[in-house]
């Protein structure tokens, strides 16, 4: 997170809190942060969905490659073979791409709902989840996963047309 220190949200407070009463501030506030804690909630799911639907969607055509590879008996062009190759390259890319996208917006807005609660009578939920965080060390399993899957099974993608270019199963 440390990319993101240098971001000033501190500077998006508006200025006029003279125009509200301390309850109507309270209440505004309390309500604009339950607000921003539901859409990063929302914003950290649609991270994990994609997740998911590209690692099931990757696991599947890893599958059929190989299921339709241990069948095949006629040859198969490799000019061909490199459409779909140059297809999951690019499904793996978009992967990468989307999730880093969602990382990036969960992590801005973890800090913004930390600027928020700075003007809270608590931290609950970011500083203390932080701070937990730090002293028991805790690795993310989810953002690694997200960081390195799109390049293993691009790898797995090169490595089967690299098979199938040096010893093409139909030459057996």
């Amino acid at each position: 997170m440390a990319q993101y220190d240098d971001l000033e949200i501190s500077e998006f407070w508006n200025e006029d809190e003279d125009h509200y009463s301390n309850e109507q501030y309270s209440m505004l506030l309390m309500e604009q942060y339950k607000l921003y804690v539901e859409m990063a909630d929302r914003a950290s799911f649609r991270r994990t969905l994609v997740n998911l639907f590209f690692l099931l969607v990757n696991i599947l055509i890893v599958s059929l490659m190989a299921l339709g590879l241990s069948r095949t008996t006629s040859e198969l062009s490799m000019v061909l073979m490199l459409m779909p190759f140059l297809g999951l390259i690019a499904i793996c890319y978009s992967w990468g791409r989307l999730v880093r996208y969602f990382r990036h917006t969960v992590t801005i807005k973890e800090k913004v709902i930390g600027e928020l609660e700075k003007r809270l009578p608590s931290s609950p939920l970011w500083k203390a989840e932080q701070d937990a965080i730090e002293r028991k060390g805790i690795q993310n399993p989810l953002r690694r996963m997200e960081i390195y899957m799109p390049y293993i099974f691009a790898a797995i993608y090169c490595a089967i047309y690299t098979y199938l270019v040096i010893s093409p199963p139909w030459h057996m």
